[in-house]
């Protein structure tokens, strides 16, 4: 029995006598996860796409922009299997396409805040009651 080792650069798609997968899909077509996680929830769709599609195309086949219309669906925030990729990226068997929330806040902006806070906090005199000897407490 020959067992063939196909390595591929990270978002390549497979090739297409590689892309019959062991579920029995059909050939030329991949399996594609699309996940998106809120603070209390997840939502997550599986869909089949033809082979070479890519990331734009699976997010406007997953009714992602339905499902969300709040979210900034001009310039997403997307990866996959946590690996930030750009819309034109074309998708292999068993990705998971990730779309990522928008942050609440600057990462750079909240390490400036703590150090200034840790700053303060080196500059202000520790108040230390002093011992008195000799008197007597009761």
């Amino acid at each position: 029995m020959e067992t063939e080792v196909v390595r591929r650069r990270a978002g390549a798609a497979l090739p297409r006598a590689a892309a019959k997968g062991p579920g029995g899909g059909s050939l030329g077509s991949v399996k594609v996860t699309v996940v998106y996680a809120e603070r209390d929830s997840v939502w997550q769709t599986a869909l089949t796409v033809p082979c070479g599609t890519d990331v734009g195309t699976v997010l406007k086949l997953s009714r992602f922009g339905q499902a969300f219309p709040a979210y900034p669906i001009d310039t997403p925030a997307v990866g996959i299997f946590g690996r930030r990729c750009h819309l034109e990226e074309t998708v292999s068997d068993g990705d998971r396409v990730e779309i990522y929330r928008p942050l609440d806040y600057d990462p750079m902006e909240s390490r400036r805040r703590r150090a200034e806070h840790r700053k303060a906090a080196e500059q202000q005199t520790r108040f230390r009651p002093r011992r008195v000897r000799g008197v007597d407490k009761s």
